[in-house]
């Protein structure tokens, strides 16, 4: 019997080999959304009047397409993004960006670095030590990664044309030595409204939590079909603080926010040094429930959704 990652594989194949033309791309990924949709929440997203969060990321992921998102969905593209509504201060260090993964200078890289691809979600190896790094299974990874498409998986259209490349990162590491916590601000029309912080722990386990602006804790948790996308913290694991600067990383989110009607930008804070990490107009695709359910009407509801694009 073909397994499910068989069946999914054999799937995009044939995408591939069909060549479709615009118009039949379009009707797949109204099919293909929908049918994600609906695994994950067990009914039909309403596209005509959406009001739940996940319903708007839908229904913008199938109507909008405006090329700057394709521009900041790019990992190498977004950095000049960034220099020129901030300023390139609060970009991370970049050691390397190339077609190929064998062009890396593995020697003049620190002990630790992040290797990642620029056209994907979480196509990349944290390198927490040189030494022990296992460079040949990365070399098949990436050229795995290197030949795919993500919008063949997510049917976001804002990856369908990126020019693919690798980017070697510097690894970011808070006082103490841990991960750098990752602050994800949720900006509706130049207001910050929520925050998720993310805490990565040294197992590679996350904690998670949501905060709205005035710092109360909302426990909801966010529950997937894809393991790639959970949000359910470790038993037992603590509340990941709100972060004493949030004025600030708010001031930074709503510069690199402002034009768009919502947007979720990712920051980090190691030791007090505000660096970029990514901007998003589709969070999770869309494709991910809360529990509680309501979470995701609250989500949306400061979000006054404009499709502008075609």
């Amino acid at each position: 019997m073909m397994t499910m990652a068989l069946r999914e594989a054999a799937k995009l194949w044939f995408y591939r080999a069909m060549g479709l033309n615009e118009m039949t791309a379009r009707h797949l990924d109204l099919y293909l959304t929908r049918r994600m949709y609906r695994r994950v929440f067990g009914r039909e997203p309403d596209l005509v009047n959406p009001t739940l969060f996940s319903e708007k990321i839908t229904a913008r992921k199938l109507f909008e397409r405006r090329p700057i998102f394709t521009t900041i969905n790019d990992k190498q593209l977004v950095r000049d993004f960034v220099a020129g509504r901030i300023g390139a201060q609060y970009l991370t260090r970049l050691y390397f960006t190339g077609e190929r993964f064998e062009d890396i200078d593995f020697d003049s890289l620190p002990d630790r670095f992040v290797i990642k691809d620029n056209h994907g979600c979480r196509w990349l190896v944290v390198v927490e030590d040189k030494k022990s790094f296992d460079r040949e299974k990365a070399r098949r990874q990436f050229r795995r990664w290197l030949r795919d498409s993500y919008y063949l998986y997510s049917r976001e259209h804002m990856y369908k044309h990126i020019e693919r490349k690798i980017l070697v990162e510097e690894y970011l590491r808070e006082s103490s030595g841990a991960p750098a916590i990752d602050y994800k601000l949720f900006v509706y029309d130049g207001v910050v409204h929520f925050l998720r912080v993310s805490m990565r722990q040294l197992d590679g386990k996350r904690n998670f939590a949501f905060f709205d602006r005035d710092g109360r804790y909302n426990p909801a948790v966010g529950v997937s079909l894809s393991k790639s996308h959970q949000s359910l913290p470790p038993p037992g694991a603590k509340i990941p603080e709100f972060p004493a600067n949030f004025g600030e990383l708010s001031q930074i989110a709503v510069k690199l926010a402002e034009g768009f009607d919502f947007m979720r930008v990712d920051l980090y804070s190691p030791a007090g040094r505000i660096l970029f990490g990514e901007m998003t107009p589709l969070p999770t695709g869309g494709v991910i429930a809360f529990d509680p359910p309501d979470f995701d009407r609250v989500l949306g509801a400061p979000w006054r959704l404009s499709l502008n694009g075609a």
